[in-house]
């Protein structure tokens, strides 16, 4: 297991297991990695779970290797581990000794992107365009290398939820990977929407850094920000149908209505 691993990254765990009983360990049964938090095992969280393949004779041990992606959530010093027949479905004449850690901790490093900075006006009039401001900072230990996208919405709300309207998306390609304590800057360029399902009034422009959650980061829950926006009508026309001018003309002839008049 290696001393240094990126959270979302795949991993070789190399280990071993031996029947040390009198008898053939039969199968079928389960085995699986296991992260802790320290030696003693706290905090164990389950990576995979994997099938024993072949019967284990007395005195007889098995080398292999798996493959694991570190999973969101776990960063920092972690003790990669081995449990043996997870499920206890081999009767054994010692229970206690199914689980091994690694001597040596591994430092899982994880990007952490912190939307810190955003800039938009504070109104804008349906129909016209408004330039947005935002900047993001890894301020994880390890670098952001998945190719994430940013996101820009209009919304009832403080979050993207759903009703809100995308207005923009920026994806990381050009800045990637992001190295810890790097940050950038985005500027875009937005219409707004002029129809009747965003009528004037008090809405939100919510922008969020990887919308979609695709880099696996040590914390989720600095990557947007949202501030107050007023949306207003601009002055509209309005087609009104004056007079019962097919009425009147068909008066005129006789009362015989035309067959059309005007198509609007």
């Amino acid at each position: 297991w290696p001393a240094v691993a990126q959270m979302g990254q795949p991993v070789q765990f190399v280990g071993s297991l031996s029947n040390a009983g009198a008898a053939w360990a039969m199968l079928p049964w389960q085995n699986r990695l296991v992260l802790c938090s320290n030696q003693l095992g706290a905090g164990l969280q389950p990576l995979t779970t994997f099938g024993q393949a072949t019967a284990l004779a007395p005195g007889q041990s098995l080398l292999f290797t798996q493959s694991v992606i570190l999973p969101a959530g776990q960063s920092g010093l972690r003790y990669a581990g081995l449990q043996a027949d997870t499920s206890d479905a081999v009767f054994e004449s010692n229970e206690t000794n199914n689980l091994v850690l690694a001597g040596g901790a591994t430092e899982i490093q994880a990007a952490d992107l912190v939307l810190h900075s955003f800039s938009a006006p504070s109104s804008g009039i349906a129909g016209s365009s408004i330039t947005v401001t935002w900047a993001v900072t890894n301020r994880g230990t390890g670098p952001a290398a998945v190719n994430w996208t940013d996101r820009l919405y209009l919304s009832a709300t403080t979050n993207a939820g759903p009703g809100a309207l995308l207005l923009a998306a920026r994806a990381a390609a050009d800045i990637m990977p992001l190295a810890p304590g790097a940050g950038y800057q985005r500027s875009e360029t937005v219409m707004l929407p002029l129809s009747h399902a965003w009528p004037p009034g008090d809405y939100r422009l919510v922008t969020a850094a990887d919308a979609a959650s695709t880099q696996p980061e040590s914390d989720e829950s600095n990557n947007q920000r949202s501030a107050p926006f007023s949306l207003s009508y601009p002055p509209l026309p309005d087609l009104a149908v004056m007079d019962a001018i097919a009425d009147r003309l068909a008066a005129q002839r006789g009362g015989k209505r035309p067959r059309q008049l005007l198509d609007v």
